[in-house]
């Protein structure tokens, strides 16, 4: 902005500058030719006089100077905005080097100690997400098989237990009633030796009190 202010005020002076010269150049003509009217002529000569020729010499030496003045007023103006846009060149210059630098920052973050743009970052970022979201996935689903595996397991194993648990009583009783019949035939088979046995005896007395 300041830049434009700058390169319009040098050419209004220019314009200024240009305009003055016009000026005081048509303001000669017309002052030379008021001279050179006011002049006699002799035949093909021209003749002035000398405090006429003074006169207008002083303002032609007056003008030349005012010129030379304003010419370098105008070029030392024009110097300085010169300066002044090489040092605005230069400030741009570093602004657009801060502001690339800035954006590059602001583009980019540390990650794991090295500078990772924003965009890669968020990649890296969601990726690891979902490989975690997935991870925790596959192990509910591998926790739930295994669940369902356990409680199967622990409901056979109970059944199991159920059934040996009443084979066992079942094999108790029958060991039992087992047992309780072997004892009532060899109680039985004792009586009958012992009545055999009784029988036999009577008989052999009887026999030998005939």
């Amino acid at each position: 902005m300041k830049s434009s202010q700058n390169i319009f005020t040098a050419i209004f002076i220019l314009i200024l500058v240009a305009s003055s010269f016009m000026s005081h150049a048509q303001d000669m003509q017309e002052q030379f030719k008021e001279f050179k009217g006011d002049a006699s002529k002799w035949q093909e000569y021209t003749m002035f006089k000398h405090h006429e020729l003074d006169q207008f010499w002083k303002v032609v030496t007056d003008t030349l100077n005012m010129n030379q003045r304003n010419l370098t007023q105008a070029n030392n103006r024009i110097n300085e905005l010169s300066s002044r846009l090489d040092s605005i060149g230069i400030a741009l210059q570093e602004t657009k080097a801060e502001l690339e630098a800035s954006e590059e920052v602001n583009s980019s973050i540390g990650f794991l100690g090295i500078q990772v743009n924003k965009i890669m970052y968020n990649i890296v970022i969601w990726a690891i997400i979902a490989g975690l979201c997935a991870a925790i996935g596959i192990l509910y689903v591998m926790y739930s098989n295994s669940n369902k595996v356990t409680r199967s397991t622990k409901k056979e194993f109970s059944q199991l237990a159920t059934e040996f648990s009443e084979y066992k009583e079942k094999a108790t009783k029958k060991q039992i009633s087992l047992k309780r019949e072997l004892q009532t035939a060899i109680n039985t088979l004792e009586d009958n030796r012992i009545k055999i046995s009784q029988k036999l005896g009577y008989n052999k007395d009887s026999s030998t009190i005939s």
